[in-house]
Formats: C-alpha cells, sequence, structure tokens
C-alpha cells in the first residue's frame, strides 16, 4: 500500500520527495496545524505527532488523492529541477564565464586537426571544418561573455575566419625578412 508522509518541511508519497511549498503548487489547500511535527498516511490510517503527541485517525480521504498524483508530483519535480538546473547554469555563467566558456568550447583536438588540414592539406574552411568550429567558438563567447569589446563597440563577436587566417605561404622564425 502506498504511504503519504510530511515530516519537516518534506513530503514524500513512496519514493517520491517533494517539498512543501512545491506540493503547494499542486494542492494550493493544503494547509497543515502550525504545530504539526509529523503527518502519516498509510492503509486507510492517518497519524499525526502534533507538540510531542501521537494520534490516528480513519477516513482521510485528501490522503488517497495525493497518494493517486504521484506522478503528477513526480512531473513537477523533474520541471522544478531543471529550472533549477537552468538557473544555475545561467548563475555560474555569470559568475564563472571562464570556467563556462572553457566546457562549451571545441576540443583542443578539434581544432588541431581543423587548422592542420586546412593549413598543411590545403583545404578550405569549409571542408577543413574551420568555419563551424569558429561559429561555435563566437557562440560560446557570446553565450559566456567576458569584460572584451569589439571594433564597433558592442559585446557580440562575429564569427568569420577571413581575418584570421594566413593567406598564402607566411615567413617561418628562421628567416629574415630580408634574406631571399
Amino acid at each position: 500500500m502506498a504511504t503519504f508522509k510530511h515530516v519537516g518541511d518534506v513530503i514524500t508519497i513512496d519514493d517520491v520527495e517533494i517539498s512543501v511549498d512545491l506540493f503547494r503548487a499542486l494542492e494550493p489547500n493544503y494547509r497543515p496545524h502550525p504545530d504539526l511535527e509529523m503527518l502519516v498516511y498509510k492503509d486507510g490510517t492517518l497519524t499525526t505527532r502534533m507538540n510531542g503527541k501521537t494520534a490516528s485517525y480513519s477516513g482521510w480521504t485528501e490522503g488517497e488523492r495525493y497518494i493517486a498524483r504521484k506522478e503528477d508530483f513526480r512531473t513537477i519535480l523533474r520541471i522544478a529541477q531543471r529550472e533549477d538546473g537552468e538557473t544555475n547554469q545561467t548563475v555560474e555563467s555569470i559568475a564563472y564565464p571562464e570556467l563556462c566558456r572553457e566546457r562549451d568550447y571545441p576540443q583542443i583536438k578539434d581544432l588541431v586537426i581543423a587548422l592542420w588540414e586546412h593549413i598543411v592539406e590545403k583545404k578550405d574552411t569549409v571542408e577543413s571544418g574551420i568555419d563551424s568550429l569558429q561559429t561555435q567558438r563566437v557562440d560560446v563567447k557570446n553565450k559566456y561573455p567576458l569584460k572584451e569589446e569589439t571594433e564597433d563597440g558592442s559585446n557580440n563577436l562575429k564569427g568569420s575566419t577571413e581575418t584570421v587566417l594566413p593567406k598564402g605561404t607566411r615567413r617561418t622564425r628562421n628567416r629574415s625578412k630580408h634574406s631571399g
């Protein structure tokens, strides 16, 4: 048989644990006595403890309704946890944008391979994957902005690789600009 339990600020229906405030989102009329220490409903019997005294009653119809809504409570709990996760991610992105960028950036291995394929194997930026990686990098930078500003004064960066990648050959460190 299913069990409904209210202890402290937590309500448990079998294996579903939910805060009283979240429980009230679906059951706004649930108002236990302010002196309630514990409430347990199982097998048609309601047992309460208030001010250190325990009492049992039968015929608490709300208990059956609450138990029957267990899946509704499970759903609202999932929604609340997802929203909490999104809120935590937003707070984290404001407090620690560098860490969020590091987590969401393309992997170094992918960047190196794309550059190798573009520079050494002479693949274009689309074929080597540089364009999509740069777009991903810019999206991450715009999602988690640091205190950097772009040439136009905005914080949004552009995804172009045209000014970043070399055109043609470049001098090496060992060559002097005056040597042939």
